[in-house]
């Protein structure tokens, strides 16, 4: 936890690394994500079943709301949160608890400016629930995607709330709960942090990069990103940025990351040429603790192929602990 600006959330200027705003929020926030449209920011945190909305640039005029569905409803965690597409007032949340197996029994509940929709999806231990571990939303806010360590869920939302739908087996996972599914609208496809392109419409997998690790498609720039190990970095504080053409799947280049301070957690792309993760620092008191690092290399993610940098290829894998 920063002393400096304990349980807030903060805006950082990418091209200093500096702080230039903070807003004050609830006791760790782990949670942080901003609207399409860039109206507001959500966080949610890791010791309380709340969530609070924040309005863009000012981080001001915050809402802050429970996310137990139910005066009976067991007060769950938010373990994803995603705001709608469109709809910036919506968000859909996962919830349940990171310390029992499965850990989606809260299932999912779509909120409107902080007020649960009636329907809403169960989790493990109801009638056809799913452990909804990682939350994507689809092209508009009709569908919804859940996913866990070996399968995809399909959900349908409506004014009333949300339905399950389909479910997928996407195979074994060397991965562990903290499997992330990212939805990209320019494709209309889905990719997983184990590097599986997949078909929502139909969960059919339709390619394997053959590397894995924290995954961040982007089809404004035709390229699939992947951060995770090579095989001489496993164990070390050494990580690899990959980049894969979207279209052809093909490695295109990679960049190597040295001495990263703790377990990479998030990552993300920003503006045309950034990337930012976050990590999380095993075995400290204070919890959650660990740093954010903010890249920027327009030769790395730019649309040219270097055919050179993609003869060395070495697939990566999120194998680290540290």
């Amino acid at each position: 936890m920063d002393p400096q600006y304990p349980n807030s959330i903060v805006t950082i200027d990418p091209s200093s690394g500096k702080v230039v705003r903070a807003q004050p929020v609830g006791s760790n926030p782990y949670i942080v994500r901003p609207t399409s449209d860039g109206t507001y920011l959500y966080t949610a945190y890791l010791t309380s079943n709340s969530a609070t909305r924040l309005q863009l640039p000012t981080l001001g005029n915050p809402l802050t709301w429970s996310l137990r569905y139910s005066a009976t409803a067991y007060p769950w965690i938010a373990l994803d949160l995603q705001p709608a597409p469109g709809a910036s007032q919506t968000s859909a949340v996962s919830l349940g608890s990171p310390n029992s197996s499965p850990i989606g029994e809260g299932g999912v509940t779509i909120f409107d400016n902080g007020i649960a929709r009636s329907s809403r999806a169960n989790g493990y231990g109801g009638s056809f629930g799913g452990d909804y571990i990682s939350l994507q939303w689809g092209k508009d806010t009709s569908t919804l995607f859940g996913a866990d360590i070996t399968d995809l869920h399909s959900l349908s939302v409506n004014s009333s709330g949300v339905t399950p739908g389909s479910d997928y087996s996407l195979g074994s996972y060397h991965l562990t709960s903290d499997l992330h599914i990212r939805y990209d609208p320019g494709t209309g496809y889905l990719y997983n942090d184990d590097g599986k392109v997949i078909d929502p419409a139909n969960g059919n997998i339709l390619a394997s990069l053959g590397s894995s690790g924290l995954i961040a498609p982007d089809s404004s720039l035709n390229r699939i990103f992947i951060l995770g190990q090579t095989s001489t970095q496993a164990g070390s504080t050494g990580f690899t940025i990959q980049s894969f053409d979207q279209t052809s799947l093909k490695p295109v280049s990679s960049v190597a990351l040295s001495n990263i301070v703790g377990d990479p957690q998030s990552f993300i792309r920003w503006g045309d040429s950034g990337f930012a993760l976050v990590t999380y620092i095993r075995n400290t008191d204070s919890y959650p603790s660990g740093m954010l690092y903010i890249l920027s290399d327009s030769a790395f993610t730019s649309q040219v192929r270097s055919g050179n940098q993609s003869a060395e290829f070495q697939p990566v894998s999120r194998t680290w602990t540290h």
